[in-house]
């Protein structure tokens, strides 16, 4: 039986023009010395069960630059050292996948508790991994939360409040159908 509702929760790290700085140094550029890789536009949505998935998952996307020239060219480290966050968070299935291309990555797990709370502690482990120093917490509280409960329409997702005013016949400015998003590896 398909899923009729979705309560979709993004949280968005905001870093207000600082970038996360990772200990992974950038090796390929003359004059770089002491310019290390950051991490950029950094978001978790979370997943709900439907026919496709089996579990409620969250997906982190982000982007990885070589200091603010353009993306990563050590994307294999990269990926290996995430991939060891399965191990360190105790997670029943951790994928990691980078785009081939740009400077995407994306990180899908699946929850065991709640999701807000998972993909904190996730991030804890995650900043562990990647060398990024914030021992006061700044980066990781700078974050907002958004939560938009969707009612499925075919196959793919309005806002419950359209999906309401569309049920009564009501007038509904711009609809915007969404697509559940993918935990397939980026392209």
């Amino acid at each position: 039986m398909k899923t009729k509702h979705w309560q979709k929760t993004v949280i968005t790290w905001m870093c207000h023009g600082v970038d996360w700085e990772t200990n992974i140094s950038v090796t390929d550029l003359k004059g770089s010395k002491g310019l290390m890789h950051v991490i950029r536009n950094m978001k978790a949505v979370s997943v709900t069960n439907t026919d496709m998935i089996e579990a409620r998952t969250a997906i982190l996307t982000f982007d990885v630059i070589r200091g603010c020239i353009g993306p990563t060219t050590r994307k294999a480290e990269i990926i290996k050292r995430l991939n060891t966050l399965h191990k360190s968070a105790e997670m029943r299935y951790v994928k990691v996948s980078a785009s081939e291309f740009g400077s995407g990555f994306k990180i899908s797990f699946n929850l065991r508790r709640s999701f807000c709370e998972e993909v904190i502690e996730f991030m804890r482990e995650f900043f562990a991994v990647l060398g990024i120093k914030d021992p006061r917490n700044y980066r990781l509280s700078d974050f907002e939360v958004e939560s938009t409960t969707m009612s499925r329409q075919g196959e793919g997702w309005i806002p419950f409040t359209d999906d309401l005013k569309l049920r009564f016949g009501f007038l509904v400015g711009e609809l915007s159908v969404e697509m559940m998003p993918n935990t397939d590896p980026l392209c």
